[in-house]
């Protein structure tokens, strides 16, 4: 499901026209909706083992992914994901929406989130509420457990519109993991990023929790094998 972009898929043509597959005229990153709905729709895929497709970045900068700071891209960005986690919810089997949403949180929006910097006050503004829907679904459905923490420190910081530490969170280097510790704290693992334990931040303490991924890279480093 991470895998939402077209440019990697072939699909048959029968089950294109079964599933009603069609792709949206306008706006960006409507491949994630067509990639929802197959995936949702399709009793079986398959997946090549070998490497058949080769990503370009573009020098001038104007693929959609690099358009980070365009607002109508920072607001496809999240009304895409919402519609993909709504034909997930709605035609998927039981658990695979809050496991789409949980990807997005730790690949897509944590992505966006790190480019907060460059962006405009209108920027913020359509990250702060779209992160903020976001983490509420999140938070009614107990899923902080598998985000990473150096992206749930982040998060809170944005959702709860706190631009400064927010900024002071990135330039502490909160997005670089291997720069802080892991700490054991009552049987659970924490990672003590920026922030730690400051009382006036005031940030939940879950929010610093290890994810698994955050762990695998931490045993990864531990044995000089990469994770």
């Amino acid at each position: 499901m991470v895998n939402a972009v077209q440019w990697t898929k072939v699909y048959k043509r029968e089950f294109w026209s079964r599933a009603q597959l069609v792709f949206p005229v306008d706006g960006f990153y409507q491949d994630q909706i067509v990639s929802a709905a197959g995936f949702a729709r399709a009793r079986a895929f398959d997946i090549l083992g070998r490497t058949s497709v080769l990503w370009r970045i573009r020098r001038d900068g104007t693929s959609m992914t690099q358009l980070y700071r365009s607002i109508d891209n920072l607001r496809d960005r999240f009304s895409s994901a919402t519609a993909a986690l709504h034909i997930y919810r709605d035609e998927a089997p039981h658990g695979v929406w809050q496991q789409r949403l949980v990807q997005f949180l730790s690949n897509d929006l944590a992505i966006t989130a790190s480019h907060i910097g460059e962006l405009d006050d209108a920027g913020w503004e359509v990250v702060r509420r779209g992160l903020h829907q976001m983490a509420e679904e999140a938070d009614e459905f107990s899923l902080w457990s598998d985000v990473p923490a150096e992206f749930k420190v982040l998060f809170h910081f944005i959702s709860i519109n706190d631009r400064a530490r927010a900024l002071e969170y990135i330039e502490r280097g909160g997005l670089r993991l291997h720069d802080h510790q892991l700490v054991t704290v009552g049987g659970d693992t924490f990672i003590a990023l920026p922030f730690w334990k400051d009382h006036e931040a005031a940030v939940p303490v879950d929010r610093f929790r290890a994810s698994p991924r955050e762990l695998r890279a931490f045993e990864g480093q531990a044995s000089g094998n990469p994770s």
